[in-house]
């Protein structure tokens, strides 16, 4: 709890020059030498341990801030190359050097699929919301939940349930702690969801019903706090944003965010043609004073073709958050 509510960076890592800072000190530059991959790595398998015994969301939610952010940030999706420290604002240092980062941010990556789904109380749990299939028993019967999605990208999520024959029990649907106006229906007929963590769909399961979830990512504005006061990040949904400068006409040290109602639209036509992963942003901003428009990427495709990033952008006079 202590590294959660006082040493944990926006993204789900920790230490810098692999140490604990003081509390809420972050820096977060290239020379800080911040978010070795191995201390990722390793807070994602501690909660991940903490999770199996004890079953709360909350570590679950540690796991998926480090995963969707940190841990694939460390990775360039373009050619495998991985960075020993992460930086927030700079070049990520990507590379393929022998190194215990190059071991633990791959292993990272590769036990996603341990936590992605489950089972929570004997009961089938759909955990992250990603595509694939998910195969596992309720009570004696196999069943298989297969997943159709783009999340992140958006928030609507297609789930086919193939059981061996017909059974029931009781299939758990996570809220992320972040979505708003979360929504469930089966076989096109709405379901009621009272709780806030999780959504429990007890009925009779047949082949080929199709769940459908549906859940809003709202854009969240982060505080700079200690180390960068009057500065703010933008997280959507999981992911946290980020300011590529190869991707951006105007300097990012001049950048301001100006808006008390931050408002992302698709930045058609913005990604260069070998770029891995397909989602950008348009952001009214301003620069030196003048109105313009950036983009933002998500923090884990940012600085893929070694453009200078940051997640940390100026707050404009007047803004609130």
């Amino acid at each position: 709890r202590d590294v959660a509510e006082k040493r944990l960076y926006i993204t789900g890592t920790s230490s810098a020059h692999e140490r604990f800072k003081d509390d809420d000190v972050f820096p977060a530059g290239v020379d800080a030498n911040m978010g070795e991959g191995c201390v990722t790595t390793t807070w994602i398998q501690l909660n991940y341990q903490l999770f199996t015994l004890l079953g709360k969301m909350e570590f679950l939610n540690e796991m998926e801030r480090s995963v969707y952010n940190h841990l694939l940030g460390a990775e360039n999706p373009q050619n495998g190359n991985v960075s020993y420290y992460t930086p927030l604002i700079g070049k990520k240092p990507l590379r393929n050097t022998v190194c215990c980062c190059m071991s633990s941010i791959p292993r990272g990556i590769s036990i996603i699929p341990q936590f992605a789904d489950g089972t929570l109380e004997n009961n089938p749990a759909i955990l992250f919301y990603q595509p694939g299939v998910f195969k596992t028993t309720a009570g004696k019967t196999a069943v298989a939940f297969k997943t159709e999605t783009r999340f992140p990208a958006d928030g609507q999520v297609s789930i086919t349930v193939d059981p061996a024959a017909e059974t029931r029990f009781a299939l758990q649907l996570r809220i992320p702690y972040w979505a708003s106006d979360f929504t469930v229906s089966v076989n096109n007929e709405k379901q009621t969801v009272s709780s806030t963590g999780m959504a429990t769909i007890d009925r009779l399961w047949k082949k080929g019903d199709k769940i459908d979830v549906r859940f809003d990512m709202p854009v969240k504005i982060l505080d700079g706090g200690k180390s960068y006061p009057g500065h703010v990040a933008l997280k959507r949904g999981p992911q946290v944003l980020a300011f590529d400068q190869t991707l951006n006409k105007v300097d990012g040290a001049k950048v301001s965010l100006s808006s008390e109602s931050i408002r992302l639209n698709a930045a058609d036509g913005a990604l260069p043609e070998n770029w891995k992963g397909t989602q950008a942003y348009q952001v009214d901003a301003m620069a030196d004073g003048v109105p313009t428009k950036i983009v933002l990427v998500p923090y884990c495709d940012a600085s893929q073709s070694g453009g200078v990033i940051t997640t940390w952008l100026k707050q404009h006079e007047g803004m609130t958050k």
